[in-house]
Order: structure tokens, then sequence, then C-alpha cells
């Protein structure tokens, strides 16, 4: 959330996403929100799990708020446990949440960008890839995709 306000005060219109506002007070981005009455980072509830909506998430964004000049891939779960008593469903949901929601999300985001003449991508991850951490290992190996992503996104969205 110090990324959001931080760029909201340097003027940037900022969006935050996530499954529940948390500890964020940022008021709501509703269908019929005054935008010129958000002084700050706005709050978009949606569950980046439900992979089939983000297309549509990124259209009514748009139509919103206009041209998407960046996105800021910094959320996800953890999972902690020993690899090798991690059920499989909750590897397939880090996987999912983590990696592909990212993913998907870039490109429909990368998309308007390109009509719109150009943006910015930027993906935090943690340094449990690097440093390895005891029973984080599934969580490590997203952050090392994660991480192996981000340049190849870069290179496709400049053609």
């Amino acid at each position: 959330m110090a990324i959001a306000r931080r760029l909201a005060a340097m003027g940037y219109r900022v969006v935050a996403i996530a499954r529940s506002t948390g500890d964020s007070d940022f008021p709501l981005l509703g269908d019929d929100t005054n935008l010129s009455a958000i002084a700050g980072p706005a709050f978009v509830p949606f569950d980046l799990g439900h992979v089939d909506e983000i297309p549509q998430l990124v259209k009514k964004l748009h139509a919103k708020l206009g041209p998407i000049h960046a996105i800021v891939n910094n959320a996800g779960i953890g999972t902690h446990g020993t690899l090798a008593l991690m059920h499989n469903s909750r590897i397939e949901e880090l996987v999912r949440i983590n990696l592909v929601s990212p993913i998907i999300l870039t490109k429909y985001v990368v998309r308007r960008m390109m009509a719109d003449g150009g943006g910015r991508i930027v993906n935090i991850t943690s340094i449990t890839g690097f440093t390895g951490s005891s029973g984080l290992s599934v969580y490590g190996a997203y952050v090392l995709s994660a991480r192996g992503d981000c340049p190849a996104c870069s290179d496709n969205a400049r053609r």
C-alpha cells in the first residue's frame, strides 16, 4: 500500500486491486464514483484467482479511467509447508494466483498500453527464490518463475 500512496502523492491516479481492502482506507471505486472526488489511491475489489474475469476487469477499468500507463504486480499468496506434504490443490492455487493471474492481467493491460502509446510493467517479488527458506519451496519456485517472465513481457511489448 505504501507504493500506491507514494505514486498517488506524486500525482498519479492509482487503483489498488485485491480481494479485500485489508487495512487500507482507500475509497471504493464503483461504477458511479466521481473520479475528481478521489484524492489518493482508489480500491477495486477483485479476486485474481478468477482468471477468466480478468479481461473484463481491465476493459472496465480502461473505460472508467482512460489510458493505463503502468501496472505494478505486487500481490500474491504465500504457502508455508513441506513440499512433500503440501496438497496439490494448494500448489495449484499458489501458481494460479501468483503466476498465472499476473501474466493474464499484464497481457490485457499491455494490449491497452500498446494501443494508448506505451506504459511500464513493474513486477515485485521476494528474495525467497534466491535465498531459499525452510517451508517455502513452492513459493520460492514461483518467485523465480515470475522474475523470468518480466524480461520476456517487456521484449514482446516492444514489438
